[in-house]
């Protein structure tokens, strides 16, 4: 059986925001699979991760007894870092490997993009209260409760968060909303990609989010003309908005959205939703439309 060394995650300004950079292991070609690699991920030695940690002696992060992995708190290369430790409980051949680094380096864009576990989050809330940007994707290992301690624990300076095709926007009643409270200074917000979020649980988040300047749902094919009703209601300084493929908000509604939102500048949709109307209208006021 062959196990994975511990995958560091750099992170460039620790008290602003977390940055992954890469898995990182033994007993294969380091540079075949960095070359497959969509961007250029920061490689380390595992003798160099050994020393930053003490031989992994050093104090844990997360030391939950059903935890599949474990952290760190660390100095990489003069830069504070967390390394979290996965083992591979099957052999792992090239491919394989690589196609999954791949898949994992495609959605490193911004500030903070964790392979989380619901004690990942909970180590972060209690360590890192000033963190500003956090961005999950595909976690479905994540619960509520790891959310909302996380909510409460930086609730005074999360400026940016990010849940894209995350289950369990779907799978727990009232999470945005307690998230929406507690996170009364978000100025970006992305649910894209969750298929079965309702104007229900998206707009109980909205009406708390008053300060947003920057929204993405691109994908949420649940959402209808009455989230665009609440967006106009609660989120009166957004600049950029993405509501590609959303099947169930129709072109009235993206129409009154353009006329009447002030700061908007840009707007991501179908151009079949946008009416010739609305388009000079956008042209007029300096407002991008982008299909």
């Amino acid at each position: 059986m062959t196990e994975l060394p511990p995958d560091p995650i750099d992170l460039p300004d620790l008290q602003q925001s977390l940055s992954l950079h890469a898995l990182h292991f033994f007993l294969l070609p380091v540079a075949s699979l960095k070359s497959s690699l969509p961007e250029n991920p920061m490689i380390y030695d595992t003798s160099e991760i050994s020393s930053s940690t003490n031989n992994f002696l050093s104090h844990r992060l997360s030391s939950s007894s059903t935890s599949t992995s474990t952290s760190w708190r660390c100095t990489l290369r003069g830069k504070d870092a967390v390394v979290f430790q996965r083992k591979s409980r099957t052999p792992i051949d090239l491919p394989d490997l690589q196609q999954s680094l791949s898949l994992i380096s495609r959605s490193h864009r911004t500030p903070i993009d964790l392979p989380a576990q619901n004690d990942h989050l909970l180590a972060v809330a209690t360590n890192f209260r000033s963190l500003s940007s956090l961005r999950l994707q595909s976690c479905c290992l994540v619960s509520g409760e790891g959310l909302k301690a996380l909510g409460t624990a930086v609730n005074s300076g999360l400026e940016e968060l990010a849940l894209i095709n995350c289950d369990v926007v779907e799978r727990e009643p009232g999470l945005l909303s307690t998230l929406g409270q507690n996170l009364k200074k978000l100025r970006k917000l992305d649910l894209s990609y969750n298929e079965m979020l309702l104007d229900k649980d998206f707009m109980s988040m909205l009406v708390s989010c008053n300060y947003l300047v920057d929204l993405k749902v691109r994908g949420c094919k649940g959402l209808t003309n009455a989230s665009i009703i609440s967006m106009l209601k609660s989120c009166k300084r957004l600049e950029s908005v993405d509501i590609m493929h959303c099947h169930g908000i129709q072109a009235e509604a993206i129409e009154s959205f353009v006329l009447n939102s002030p700061q908007l500048r840009r707007v991501q949709v179908e151009q079949c939703k946008i009416s010739d109307f609305a388009k000079t209208w956008a042209s007029h006021k300096f407002i991008e439309a982008v299909a």
